[in-house]
């Protein structure tokens, strides 16, 4: 779970690379302050400890991942940012050298042009911008439903990936959970589970689903109406 290549989306972020090299050429009382950019700094040292200490003292915390990934990307964001700025900052002052003010205005908004025009015109060749990544629930009618039961209830479901998140409810086992950290939460606890819920929702035999159901307390069984097509 340690950081992926979509921090780096969109591509332009991966300007934000050069923001070291640039740095060791910036002089100090340029446009940008090295002494601002500590907080940078700061912040990734402290994302890096959560993450190994989430790791350390794993589900006491949130999940790892969690302490990098939304960081980072604010940091790629703002270093980004900064490189671009440097960049027009020392071309225009390059450009202050010419005694020719019409040259000095024309080279500058050329330059500016380079660096600028692909961040204005990059997101018109996205399918979808901004992307969020965001889950959107394809069935309301179910999550309001579980939403208006017991805040206790268990439910069974091959397909309950979202109910947690949307009708705030139970589920024995989910897809967002089969994150296998360690052989003692996967091996030893979630697979049994998948495994009796399959064979639970197949069975023919109804001692078997009676069982399932008494062992783990299910309150509710949600499947969908293709589970027993040969394709699904």
């Amino acid at each position: 779970m340690f950081p992926h290549a979509l921090m780096l989306m969109p591509v332009t972020n991966y300007i934000a690379i050069l923001l070291p090299f640039l740095l060791c050429f910036t002089k100090k009382k340029s446009c940008i302050e090295k002494e601002n950019l500590k907080i940078l700094g700061k912040l990734m040292l402290v994302s890096f400890g959560m993450f190994f200490i989430a790791h350390m003292m794993l589900f006491k915390l949130h999940l790892p991942s969690r302490y990098v990934v939304h960081t980072f990307r604010i940091i790629i964001d703002i270093s980004a940012a900064i490189v671009i700025s440097i960049l027009l900052n020392k071309s225009y002052r390059y450009f202050q050298k010419y005694n020719n003010i019409f040259l000095k205005k024309i080279s500058f908004i050329i330059i500016s042009l380079i660096l600028l025009a692909p961040i204005i015109f990059y997101p018109f060749f996205l399918d979808t911008f901004p992307k969020g990544n965001y889950l959107v629930g394809k069935h309301p009618q179910t999550y309001e439903f579980f939403a208006q039961q017991p805040k206790n209830i268990m439910i069974a479901s091959l397909v309950g990936n979202y109910i947690p998140s949307f009708s705030a409810r139970s589920v024995l086992v989910s897809r967002e959970y089969a994150i296998p950290y360690h052989n003692g939460y996967y091996l030893d606890r979630l697979r049994p589970k998948i495994i009796d819920t399959i064979e639970a929702q197949y069975t023919t035999d109804l001692s078997i689903l009676q069982k399932y159901i008494n062992q783990y307390k299910i309150n509710f069984w949600l499947i969908p109406n293709n589970s027993f097509t040969l394709e699904y």
